[in-house]
C-alpha cells in the first residue's frame, strides 16, 4: 500500500508528465499519500509510467491514456547532499556521482558483490583529471593507492591525497612504467577504471586488455569503464554501438559479471560497463 510508504522519490515518465504529477501528489492530504517526498534519501521509489495515450481524430477531445506505477526499494544512495559546485568543481561533482552511482547500481543488482572487499587494494583510474574518480576511489572505496593517470592537472585537494599516484602521462605509457614496479601479486591492481576520452570507443577495451597483457593487474579484475559514442546520433544507433563493443570485448577476454548500463549521470551518448575481467 502507498499509504504505508515513509520516504519516497518519484520517476516519471515521459518527463513532460513530472511537473503536473508532482504537484497533484503534493496537494494531496495525508489520507492520500501520508510518505514524505525526499528525493535525496527516500526508502523507496514509486514510477509512473504513461505506456499508451489515446490518438484520436483531431476533433477528438479525449485525454485517456494508460498509466501504470509501482513501488520498489531505492537502491541508489541519493544521501549524499549535492551542494552546488562552486570555485571550477563542477567536472569533479559530475563524474564522482557517475562512477558512485555505478558501482551502487551493480551493487544493488549482484548481492554477492561489495566495493568494500576492495579496501585497501590498488586502483587505476585513467583519464583522471580533474579527478572524480579518483576522489570516489581514494575516499569512498578507501582503496590504498589510487594510480591517477592523466597528463592534466587534478583539483589540488585530490593531488594532496597521500593515497593518490598522479602519474602525469597517457595511460600507454603509464603502464610500462608500472610493469617494472610489480615486485610480487599485491602490487597489482585490482580496480580498473576509465572515464576518458578517446578517438575511439574501442581503446577503452584495449587499455584494459593491454593492463591485463602486461601482468600489471591482478587475477579477476573488477573494471568500470565510460563507453562515449562519437559517431551519429540516436538512443537506438548508441546502444547498437555499445552492443558491438561489449561483444568484442567478450570476444577478445573471459568476462564475467558484466552489466551494461545507462546511467543518470551519463550523458545521452554515454554507457557505462561494469563487470571482473579473469
Amino acid at each position: 500500500s502507498y499509504n504505508d510508504l515513509e520516504s519516497v522519490r518519484l520517476q516519471i515518465f515521459p518527463p513532460s508528465c513530472q511537473g503536473k504529477v508532482i504537484a497533484a501528489v503534493e496537494s494531496l492530504d495525508d489520507d492520500g499519500l501520508a510518505a514524505k517526498l525526499n528525493p535525496r534519501d527516500a526508502t523507496e521509489t514509486i514510477s509512473i509510467v504513461q505506456v499508451y495515450k489515446h490518438k484520436g481524430k483531431s476533433s477528438d477531445t479525449s485525454t485517456d491514456a494508460l498509466v501504470m506505477s509501482g513501488v520498489s526499494k531505492s537502491t541508489i544512495d541519493y544521501s549524499v547532499q549535492r551542494e552546488s559546485p562552486k570555485n571550477g568543481q563542477e567536472a569533479i561533482s559530475r563524474a564522482y556521482y557517475k562512477i558512485k552511482e555505478a558501482v551502487s547500481r551493480y551493487e544493488s543488482e549482484r548481492a554477492d558483490f561489495s566495493m568494500e572487499s576492495y579496501r585497501d587494494c590498488i586502483a587505476i583510474d585513467c583519464g583522471s583529471a580533474p579527478g572524480g574518480w579518483t576522489k570516489y576511489l581514494a575516499q569512498d572505496a578507501k582503496m590504498k593507492i589510487v594510480h591517477s593517470v592523466d597528463p592534466g592537472d587534478l583539483d589540488p585537494a585530490i593531488e594532496l591525497d597521500n593515497t593518490v599516484n598522479h602519474m602525469r602521462m597517457k595511460i600507454q605509457d603509464a603502464i610500462p612504467q608500472l610493469k617494472s614496479q610489480i615486485q610480487c601479486d599485491e602490487d597489482k591492481i585490482k580496480v580498473f577504471v576509465s572515464d576518458a576520452c578517446l578517438h575511439s570507443m574501442s581503446a577503452q577495451a584495449d587499455f584494459l586488455l593491454d593492463a591485463k597483457e602486461q601482468g600489471i593487474l591482478a587475477d579477476e579484475v573488477f573494471f568500470v569503464l565510460t563507453l562515449k559514442c562519437t559517431i551519429g546520433h540516436g538512443k537506438a544507433n548508441f546502444d547498437a554501438q555499445v552492443e558491438q563493443a561489449v561483444s568484442n570485448l567478450k570476444d577478445r577476454a573471459e568476462i564475467r559479471d558484466l552489466s551494461v548500463h545507462h546511467l543518470f549521470s551519463n550523458r545521452i551518448g554515454e554507457r557505462t560497463i561494469i563487470g571482473k575481467l579473469i
